[in-house]
Protein backbone atom coordinates (compact mmCIF):
# COMPACT_ATOMS: atom_id res chain seq x y z
CA UNK A 1 0.00 0.00 0.00
CA UNK A 2 1.14 3.38 -0.93
CA UNK A 3 1.77 5.97 1.92
CA UNK A 4 0.05 9.04 1.38
CA UNK A 5 2.36 12.31 1.22
CA UNK A 6 1.92 14.20 4.26
CA UNK A 7 2.15 18.18 3.18
CA UNK A 8 1.71 19.35 7.06
CA UNK A 9 5.59 17.52 7.21
CA UNK A 10 6.53 20.40 5.06
CA UNK A 11 4.22 23.52 6.01
CA UNK A 12 4.65 23.16 10.13
CA UNK A 13 8.43 23.74 10.01
CA UNK A 14 8.09 26.41 7.13
CA UNK A 15 5.26 28.41 9.14
CA UNK A 16 7.20 28.03 12.65
CA UNK A 17 10.22 29.90 11.22
CA UNK A 18 8.46 32.32 9.17
CA UNK A 19 6.40 33.11 12.55
CA UNK A 20 9.21 33.08 15.28
CA UNK A 21 10.08 36.70 14.82
CA UNK A 22 6.90 38.08 14.49
CA UNK A 23 5.19 36.24 17.41
CA UNK A 24 6.49 34.82 20.67
CA UNK A 25 5.06 31.98 20.63
CA UNK A 26 4.45 30.41 17.19
CA UNK A 27 3.92 27.10 18.33
CA UNK A 28 0.67 28.18 20.41
CA UNK A 29 -0.45 30.70 17.63
CA UNK A 30 -0.49 27.39 15.53
CA UNK A 31 -2.31 25.39 17.92
CA UNK A 32 -5.21 27.52 18.49
CA UNK A 33 -6.14 28.24 14.89
CA UNK A 34 -6.04 24.15 14.82
CA UNK A 35 -8.60 24.42 17.33
CA UNK A 36 -10.57 27.25 16.10
CA UNK A 37 -10.25 25.78 12.27
CA UNK A 38 -13.76 23.78 12.03
CA UNK A 39 -15.37 27.06 13.28
CA UNK A 40 -14.03 29.15 11.11
CA UNK A 41 -14.44 26.50 7.84
CA UNK A 42 -18.14 26.97 8.56
CA UNK A 43 -18.15 30.56 7.99
CA UNK A 44 -16.94 29.83 4.51
CA UNK A 45 -19.44 30.85 1.74
CA UNK A 46 -20.77 26.84 0.45
CA UNK A 47 -20.38 27.98 -2.94
CA UNK A 48 -16.49 27.36 -2.70
CA UNK A 49 -15.85 23.09 -3.49
CA UNK A 50 -14.74 21.66 0.04
CA UNK A 51 -11.81 20.34 -1.79
CA UNK A 52 -10.96 23.99 -1.99
CA UNK A 53 -11.20 25.27 1.31
CA UNK A 54 -9.63 21.79 2.92
CA UNK A 55 -6.46 22.47 0.67
CA UNK A 56 -6.26 26.35 1.66
CA UNK A 57 -6.21 25.33 5.03
CA UNK A 58 -4.05 22.25 4.95
CA UNK A 59 -0.94 24.20 6.67
CA UNK A 60 -3.13 24.79 10.04
CA UNK A 61 -4.13 21.02 9.73
CA UNK A 62 -0.90 20.45 12.21
CA UNK A 63 -0.46 17.34 13.71
CA UNK A 64 0.78 19.31 16.84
Amino acid sequence: MKKEFNLTEITTPMLLTLLKDEIISPECFLKECKSSLQSFQSTIDKKFPPDLINFISMPFCLGM
